[in-house]
């Protein structure tokens, strides 16, 4: 009887971690919108600052982090959420070591051309692979409950 509470108790903690990590992913990107519409209010035209996820990078790993120990205990979507997972993170560090090797981080390099490209591409990469974090933790969330109801 101990053994059948223990695992009521176990699948009850995936689901709150895997809520939790899934909230804490949508952080940075409901946060850019949300600035995103006031800013635009206030000043009357458009504005969006793409970099909020990057910049909310701690946050990103932290909910990456529960979604990775939820996808390894309930053996559930390990695969697309460890992709995911190492492409965000080897893509923020890219970033960095792009913009140092280059000379863009210490202003030695002109703001455009290659490696800013460059740079801009990785962040869209990074961006994808955060998001892609968060829908895949709504998909492990759909899929907890879907095992649990069986």
């Amino acid at each position: 009887m101990d053994y059948i509470e223990n695992i009521g108790k176990r699948d009850k903690l995936t689901k709150i971690l895997a809520i939790g990590g899934t909230i804490i992913l949508w952080l940075p990107f409901a946060f850019m919108i949300i600035t995103s519409i006031f800013g635009s209010i206030a000043s009357g035209r458009f504005l969006m600052d793409y970099l909020i996820p990057a910049e909310l990078f701690p946050v990103v790993i932290v909910g990456g982090l529960l979604l990775l120990w939820v996808s390894i205990r309930s053996k559930l979507m390990r695969k697309s959420i460890i992709i995911d997972f190492i492409v965000a993170v080897a893509s923020f560090f890219g970033i960095q070591a792009i913009a140092v090797l280059s000379g863009l981080a210490y202003n030695l390099a002109a703001v455009g051309g290659f490696y800013w490209g460059l740079i801009i591409a990785v962040l869209v990469l990074y961006t994808l692979a955060a998001l892609g974090l968060a829908i895949g933790g709504i998909l492990l969330i759909r899929k907890l409950r879907q095992s649990a109801c069986r």
